[in-house]
């Protein structure tokens, strides 16, 4: 399996954005994605411009409501987002689905709200966040700069907590030409060519892990071979990961330092060890029921930050 860069959170002219189409796909096949969605507000019209273009554009539409925004990606038409209120957002989730393998996902469910944001924060009443597949954790350029970032991040790893398998991601949030800044990324876990449906089909499995620059190769395995989101069953694993540094730290005017990886099991810290570019580091331990994941920890300009957040493994009896 590799695990591949994909953007999930664009704008164009055809909303809020400041790029044609043609010019969105010039910018992210210069900046190194393999493929984006573009996600317009609660339109799909940017679709009727395209072309053959040589980086894939997928589907996707960001329901920008009231009460907070809403990704879906991979859906043949914006749908009404006018139906949704405070309260009947899973049912109307539920009646998407029907017309296909669709991901559902959570745009900076943290950003300040109204009156600087009207419907920035996410304020819906989910009493099971099951529809959902994914979550943003980061969200536009510099994102450790952002005060949302951390308050992002323990929405998405409450949901966690509670069982929900909920991916993280980030979003880019993309509106208008970005130079010299740090991108938050998203790497997909495909399985063969890359394609919308493998897209979406990573995000709907928890196949993810959000980076802010570094490229990680990873295996985990116990009786077989397991890929993040993937259900397991506890007992001994054997984990392993390399990292190595980017074109996109590159692109960046950030001095990004390395500091330590840290193995989860549910809420507790199982592993912590000091981690460094190009060199693999292997481990070996027990899981118990719940989720296993892991983060890499560093310095961005003295700040201290999550470099790297995977999405769980989850861990039966």
């Amino acid at each position: 399996m590799n695990y591949l860069p994909v953007e999930l959170h664009t704008h164009s002219v055809h909303s809020d954005g400041k790029l044609e189409i043609e010019k969105l796909i010039e910018e992210s096949k210069a900046f190194g994605y393999e493929a984006i969605f573009l996600t317009d507000h609660n339109t799909m019209s940017g679709l009727e411009d395209v072309k053959t273009f040589d980086l894939p554009l997928y589907k996707g539409v960001e329901w920008s409501t009231f009460h907070g925004h809403l990704l879906i990606l991979g859906l043949p038409h914006a749908y009404d987002w006018t139906r949704a209120n405070v309260d009947n957002l899973a049912n109307l989730i539920l009646e998407i689905k029907k017309d296909g393998n669709f991901a559902f996902g959570i745009a900076h469910p943290r950003l300040i709200g109204s009156p600087l944001c009207m419907g920035c924060h996410w304020d819906f009443n989910l009493k099971n966040y099951d529809v959902i597949n994914f979550i943003e954790v980061y969200n536009g350029p510099n994102p450790h700069e952002n005060y949302s970032s951390e308050l992002n991040y323990q929405f998405w790893l409450d949901r966690v907590l509670e069982g929900n398998k909920i991916a993280p991601v980030a979003g880019r949030d993309w509106h208008t030409i970005q130079r010299d800044m740090l991108i938050p990324l998203t790497f997909l876990g495909i399985e063969g060519t890359l394609s919308e449906a493998y897209a979406i089909e990573a995000l709907r499995k928890g196949r993810t892990y959000v980076s802010l620059g570094p490229v990680a190769n990873l295996s985990i395995s116990s009786d077989r071979e397991y890929q993040l989101g993937d259900t397991a069953t506890n007992g001994r694993y054997n984990f392993k990961i390399i990292l190595h540094s980017s074109s996109f730290i590159e692109k960046s005017s950030k001095e990004i330092t390395l500091d330590r990886i840290l193995l989860f099991n549910n809420e507790e810290v199982i592993e912590e060890r000091a981690i460094k570019y190009n060199e693999g580091l292997n481990f070996k331990f027990d899981l118990k029921r719940g989720f296993f994941r892991f983060e890499v920890l560093g310095e961005i300009d003295d700040k201290k930050v999550r470099l790297l957040i995977s999405a769980p493994l989850w861990i039966g009896d």
